[in-house]
Parts: structure tokens; C-alpha cells; sequence
């Protein structure tokens, strides 16, 4: 140790003190935690401690008596190397921060001047200078946070009453920025009226039960602008070693923009929730076992269920059993990605057993990682519209065949007409007539969606065009009775040539003349029997030939299944027809 000191110029400190032994200098040097060494004033080291060995990875054996430049040549020109010759210059002492390329790290280095050089010390500052600058980057973070989030801090004096805010804080509530700490009664003054009482008051609850948080959401009212705005705040209440409350710390977050997103989503929810509970479709979600998990009340008058005995239970046990294959392959192809959205018809079973159809839209609703986790469906009643199609299907087909027997009768009409009249003019009038018969009979038939005809309205339509009826020339009789669409065309059309007959030479001729019509149960097993009988007209004599008439009344009419009567009696004529129950609907 005696050379060490010798090196650097200093006593030996070995005398004893008060009874004390001094340790020596050089000893005092090797046990400090920072890194020391010498230099002479060519910069040759005469002494290192251990710490620098340690720095610089060297051996102190190595290092003494060399020139430092020539040790660690990249130290040449550096920051450090330059101050080591400002001191040996100027003999001023000289403390720096900086980067050491020897040991690769900032350092604090302290260089003192000697007779015949320098003497340094220095240390890493790494772990400082990462705390300073995390430090300075909470910093800036919370400056960011308290100018862009809207975030404002304060910190009470429980004692005085007054408030040491950010400027952030006091931009929030629409005051100007103040430097120095000002009374609480101020900043509650921006408070809205309605909120004043219950913040105070919920603090006050806070501080006497011995919680050190509080928190509060209320309104205030900036002076600057007069806007109205939403307040979060968060503080914590630090007591003395007696529990006395002595600080009151915390935060204050401009949530304006939250609580407005939290309105318009509970609009926004209140009238989805009102949509569905209003809606006449079905609104449903189905787990992906089937399991119903909700319904809309729709599905009361739909199918005759609450929604609640709807949830938990099987989608099976709605569905006709061969239906289920066809939801399990709607499932797949979405779980696949096939498709996104499927729409498709399925049946279900009400509670009363009827069978709807029901046109459906549904698509998988996925979690925060994407996976499917249910089935949303919409669900409209189309069991009318699908009678509706199929009766309309019907019909078409109805009306082809219906149109086929028309054309029928007109060709029949066509041949008999002909072969009995001997003009073109005489044919003209006698279709035409049959044709307007027809037509009548057809307007009927249409107005019923081709059903049948009433019996009644058809005798009116058919002897309108002969006066009428007007229960004096024309008198009918009978209960209310429809008639199939075939007995309707051949009736109408034996009625036509019976008020032609009666109108030319019948009844009808005669101011006395009458004509009645009747109709009442033949039998037991539904039949109707038809009557026509004149009577008070010109005597009447049988036709010396049969014409297109006959044919309609015996041979056509007899085609509906029952006996037909065609009487030429001197007080005038008669006619009945007994018609099978399968021509008539109703009645």
C-alpha cells in the first residue's frame, strides 16, 4: 500500500489517533464503489482500484505505468478524453455525464487535477439514466393522457380546503389554469345544480365509514362556454396515524363522449328491443346443439308458445321429425364457410297441432375469437301464402281444364246450332245467345274464384235479359244451394234456351203469362230437383222437330247425373231436372 501512496503523492496514514489506527489512503481507495484511477501528465496510469479493473476488464498489472491513449486508443477524441485535458489544462476540476466507449455505458465521471496529473473518479449511471427516462416517458404519457384523454389531477389539503390541480384539470371543468391551490367551493361551483348535493353528500358517507377510495360521476356546467359535461372522478383519501383524513388525491376524467355512446347504444338498444318484441316475424337464437336460447312474442301468436317455455328446449320438438336432416345441413354448410347467410322453408308444429310453414333467414353469430357460438334466425309466416300458391296452382290447372270443357260445349253448341238452322243469320243469333249464356255463367264463377254458383244468381242472370226477376212474370223458389262449376255452365245454358222458348213462344208472350221456378231435395242421399213450368200463355203444342234446344235440355242436362222431364203440355211447358248431390256444393 506504502507504493501505491508514494505513486500518488500521499502520506501514509499509519499513526495511531485517540487510540485509533487510521487505515491508509490507498486502502480507503480500493473499498469505495467507484471505479478510481491516476494519471500522471502524459496520461500514463500510475494507479487503479479494483472497481476500474472490474469496468474496464483489465488487470491493474497491465494497465500501470502504460499510456492510456495507447491502452484504449478508440478513447481518443471522445468526450471523456477531451475533458482529461480541459483539467490539465485549466487545474480546474471538471464533473461530466457521458457515453464511455471503454466501457460501454454512460458514466458520471469526476477528474480532479494533481501536482504531476490527474486523479479520477467515475461509475455507471445506466440504471439512473433508465429511470430518468422512464420517468420522463410516464411523464410525457401522462401529459398525453391528461391532454388527449381529457384526465386532470388535483390533490386536496384536507386541513385548508384548498385544491393544487393540473392545468389540465381546471381546462376540464372550464376554468383558467391556476398556479397556486384554490378552495373547493370554487370548483363544486361549476357543478350542475342536480348533481351538487348527492357528490357531497356520497363523500361525506365515504369519509365516515373509513373508505379510502371514492368515485362519482356528475355534470358540470363550464363557465367558459357554458357547455354541459359528464365528469368521471377518482380519488383516494390518506389519513394520519390517527385515521384523521389529511389529503384527498385523485383524477378527473372528461367522459362527455362516453356517457353519450352509452345513451345512443340504450336508444339504439330500446328500439332494437321494441322492433322485436313488436314484430310479427319470429326472432329467434339457437345454440349449436339446436337448443332454443331466446324468442321474441311473436311467437305466442305463431305458434301458441311463451317465449320462456321456448328456452332450453329441443328445435326437434317443433319440427316434423324429417325436417331435422335439412337444419343439420344448413348448419354445416355455414360452419364450413359455404355460406354466410341461408334462407330456406321449414314447417313447424303449433301447439294445437297445425302445421305452419315459415320462410327462414339465418346465419351463425360469432365470439370476441371468431369461433360460432349460436344461430340467429328470422322467421315469417307464409302457411297462407303457400295455400294461397297452391290453390292459385290449382286453379290454373283448373281452369285449363275447365277452359277445355268450355270449348267443348261451344264446339257441340257449334255443330247442333248449325245443323239446325238454316241461315247464317239464324246461327248468329242462336250462338250468340248461347255465348252471352255462357258468359254469365262464367262472371259467377269468377267472382267465386271458380268454386261454384249460386243457383239463385244464376236464374237472375239468365232471365235478366227476358224482364227479370220480378215475382209476378218471373217467380222463384227455393233454399240457397251452389252449384259446381259444371252444372253451373249447364244449367245456365238449359235456362237461356228455356226463357228464349218462353220469351218467343212460351209464357212470356202472354201479359198473363208466368213462369216459375223451383227447386227443393229430391232425396235422401242430397239431390235437387230443378223445376220450370209455365203456365197463363198461348196453348202449346209439341215441336214437329227437335232442335238445338231439345238437345241442351235432355241429352246435355242429363250429363249431371239425374232424370230429366221435357213436357209440352197444352197450359204450357214443363221442365225438370233431378241434379246428383256431386254437383252441388252447398246446399
Amino acid at each position: 500500500m506504502a507504493d501505491i501512496e508514494t505513486a500518488l503523492g500521499l502520506p501514509a496514514l499509519k499513526e495511531p489517533v485517540g487510540g485509533l489506527s487510521w487505515i491508509s489512503t490507498a486502502e480507503i481507495l480500493e473499498s469505495i464503489g467507484q471505479a478510481f484511477y491516476a494519471l500522471d501528465r502524459q496520461l500514463r496510469f500510475v494507479y487503479v482500484n479494483q472497481v476500474a479493473e472490474r469496468a474496464w476488464r483489465w488487470r491493474r498489472e497491465d494497465l500501470l505505468g502504460e499510456i492510456a491513449t495507447e491502452v484504449f486508443p478508440h478513447w481518443v477524441g471522445t468526450e471523456s478524453h477531451a475533458a482529461h485535458l480541459r483539467v490539465l489544462e485549466t487545474g480546474e476540476p471538471l464533473n461530466i455525464e457521458t457515453y464511455s466507449a471503454i466501457v460501454g455505458a454512460p458514466v458520471e465521471i469526476n477528474i480532479f487535477p494533481r501536482t504531476d496529473g490527474l486523479a479520477v473518479y467515475f461509475h455507471d449511471i445506466s440504471t439512473r439514466k433508465r429511470m430518468e427516462r422512464a420517468l420522463r416517458e410516464r411523464d410525457e404519457m401522462l401529459s398525453l393522457a391528461e391532454n388527449s384523454a381529457g384526465i386532470g389531477v388535483w390533490d386536496m389539503d384536507m386541513a385548508t380546503r384548498l385544491v393544487s390541480a393540473t392545468p389540465q384539470f381546471f381546462r376540464i371543468l372550464g376554468l383558467p389554469p391556476s398556479g397556486e391551490p384554490v378552495p373547493i367551493d370554487m370548483l363544486r361551483s361549476v357543478r350542475h345544480p342536480d348533481d351538487r348535493e348527492h357528490v357531497v353528500n356520497n363523500f361525506k358517507t365515504a369519509l365516515e365509514s373509513g373508505e379510502d377510495q371514492y368515485e362519482a360521476e356528475y355534470r358540470i356546467v363550464r363557465p367558459d362556454d357554458g357547455q354541459v359535461r359528464w365528469i368521471f372522478g377518482r380519488g383516494r383519501i390518506f389519513r394520519d396515524i390517527s385515521g384523521t383524513p389529511v389529503r384527498y388525491a385523485g383524477i378527473d376524467i372528461d367522459i362527455t363522449d362516453r356517457k353519450r355512446t352509452e345513451e345512443a347504444l340504450r336508444e339504439s338498444e330500446e328500439r332494437y328491443r321494441t322492433l322485436i318484441e313488436n314484430a310479427n316475424d319470429l326472432v329467434f337464437t339457437l345454440d349449436l346443439d339446436f337448443r332454443i336460447t331466446s324468442a321474441n312474442p311473436a311467437v305466442k301468436s305463431l305458434l301458441g308458445y311463451a317465449p320462456e317455455e321456448l328456452i332450453g328446449t329441443p328445435l326437434g320438438q317443433y319440427v316434423p321429425p324429417e325436417q331435422l336432416g335439412k337444419h343439420k345441413d344448413m348448419l354445416r354448410r355455414k360452419l364450413s364457410g359455404e355460406t354466410g347467410t341461408t334462407r330456406y322453408e321449414m314447417q313447424v308444429i303449433a301447439r294445437d297441432g297445425q302445421v305452419r310453414t315459415l320462410e327462414t333467414n339465418s346465419r351463425l353469430s360469432l365470439d370476441r375469437d371468431g369461433k360460432p357460438k349460436a344461430i340467429h334466425a328470422i322467421a315469417r309466416d307464409i302457411t297462407e301464402r303457400k295455400k294461397y300458391e297452391e290453390h292459385l296452382s290449382f286453379t290454373t290447372r283448373e281452369l285449363s281444364h275447365r277452359t277445355k270443357n268450355v270449348l267443348a260445349v261451344v264446339l257441340a253448341m257449334v255443330r247442333q246450332i248449325g245443323k239446325q238452322t238454316a241461315s247464317f243469320e239464324q246461327f248468329e243469333e242462336r250462338f250468340s245467345g248461347c255465348i252471352k249464356a255462357l258468359a254469365f255463367c262464367h262472371d259467377l264463377l269468377v267472382e267465386s274464384d271458380w268454386q261454384g254458383a249460386d243457383l239463385r244468381s244464376l236464374i237472375a242472370l239468365q232471365v235478366a235479359p227476358f224482364g227479370g226477376l220480378d215475382d209476378q212474370k218471373i217467380v222463384v223458389t227455393g233454399h240457397a244451394i251452389t252449384l259446381s262449376p259444371q252444372a253451373t255452365q249447364l244449367i245456365g245454358l238449359a235456362l237461356h234456351e228455356l226463357a228464349t222458348n218462353a220469351a218467343k213462344h212460351g209464357a212470356l208472350t202472354a201479359p198473363a203469362g208466368t213462369v216459375t221456378i223451383e227447386w227443393q231435395r229430391a232425396n235422401a242421399n242430397g239431390a235437387t230437383r230443378l223445376a220450370w213450368r209455365e203456365q197463363n200463355g198461348p196453348r202449346v203444342k209439341p215441336p214437329t222437330r227437335r232442335g238445338f234446344g231439345h238437345t241442351v235440355l235432355e241429352r246435355m242436362a242429363a250429363s249431371l247425373g239425374g232424370d230429366v222431364s221435357l213436357e209440352f203440355k197444352p197450359e204450357g211447358l214443363r221442365w225438370s231436372l233431378v241434379l246428383d248431390a256431386m254437383h252441388i256444393v252447398r246446399g
